[in-house]
């Protein structure tokens, strides 16, 4: 059982820096290099992306 824990820990640290990753890359995507142009916020990924944060780590 002990096992089981740990390695639920690690999937889940594993997840989330998966998603802090992906976040980095839309925010670079957004703001690198494309000053002059204005994009509407990307709300429906960043909503897919928290419901993905807090179903793997409740």
């Amino acid at each position: 059982m002990g096992n089981l824990v740990k390695a639920l820990k690690i999937a889940a640290n594993v997840a989330e820096i998966i998603v802090a990753g992906s976040v980095l890359i839309e925010l670079a995507e957004k703001y690198g290099g494309r000053l002059g142009k204005k994009n509407p916020p990307r709300v429906k990924s960043l909503q897919i992306l928290w419901r993905l944060k807090t179903n793997i780590t409740s």
